[in-house]
């Protein structure tokens, strides 16, 4: 299965360190769940707006893990959410 993960700090609820944090801590926590990662990323630091993604493989049994882990980590930060798609990539 693919996983798509998308944070962000649109409200600009945290600083800069703290979401440098956030990310972090995020990136550490898929190590644990992600069997590899294909991609990651943030917008370019002048954006108006920052976000980071993450594209990976993970196990299906592993899913309900990482999401009671994402929660955790969202409240932690004050985030209103984090965003995952899971699915079958299909390549053409």
């Amino acid at each position: 299965m693919t996983i798509t993960l998308q944070i962000g700090n649109t409200d600009n609820k945290l600083t800069q360190q703290e979401y440098h944090q956030f990310c972090c801590d995020i990136g550490e926590l898929l190590v644990d769940y992600i069997d590899e990662v294909h991609f990651s990323a943030p917008s370019t630091g002048w954006e108006k707006w920052q976000n980071a993604c993450w594209v990976g493989e993970i196990k299906e049994f592993m899913l309900s893990g990482l999401k009671e882990k994402l929660s955790i980590l969202r409240k932690k930060y004050n985030q209103d959410s984090v965003s995952i798609t899971v699915g079958q990539t299909e390549f053409i």
